[in-house]
C-alpha cells in the first residue's frame, strides 16, 4: 500500500507544500516527490528522535517539588493529551489545499509540531 502511495505521489507531486513551508521546508533542494518524501521522512526522523532524547531526559531529570512520582504521571498525561493533538491537528492539515499535497502536508505538520514540542520540553523541564 505504502509503495502504491509513493508511486501515485510521483505522477501528482511537484511543489512544495504550506507544511512544508511552516516546518521550514527540510528538503528545499529535492526536484521529484519521490525525493520530497524521502527527505521529508528523514527530517521526520530526526524531529522523532530529539523529542525521544528530550523526553528521556524530562523523565529523569526534571526536579520535582512535591511528589515525584505524581508528578510525573502529569508530565505523561500532558504528553499523551499532545500526542492526540499532534494526530487530529496534522490529519487536519494535511488535508487543505489540492489533495495531490496532503501526504507533504501531514508530514510537514508533523515535523512543525514535533520541533515545536521538543523546544517546549526543553525550557519547561530540561533547561
Amino acid at each position: 500500500m505504502r509503495a502504491l502511495l509513493v508511486a501515485f505521489a510521483v505522477l501528482v507531486f511537484s511543489s512544495p507544500t504550506q507544511a512544508q513551508v511552516l516546518a521550514g521546508d527540510p528538503c528545499p533542494d529535492a526536484q521529484t516527490i519521490i525525493d520530497r518524501l524521502e527527505c521529508a521522512q528523514k527530517a521526520l526522523a530526526k524531529a522523532d528522535a530529539d523529542l525521544n532524547r528530550t523526553w528521556k531526559r524530562v523523565l529523569a531529570e526534571h526536579p520535582s517539588g512535591g511528589d515525584r512520582a505524581s508528578h510525573r504521571d502529569e508530565i505523561r498525561a500532558a504528553q499523551r493529551a499532545w500526542i492526540k493533538f499532534w494526530d487530529l491537528d496534522c490529519e487536519a492539515a494535511s488535508q487543505i489545499g489540492i489533495p495531490k499535497y496532503w501526504e507533504l502536508n501531514r508530514i510537514g505538520c508533523q515535523i512543525a509540531h514535533t520541533r515545536a514540542r521538543t523546544r517546549a520540553l526543553r525550557e519547561l523541564y530540561v533547561e
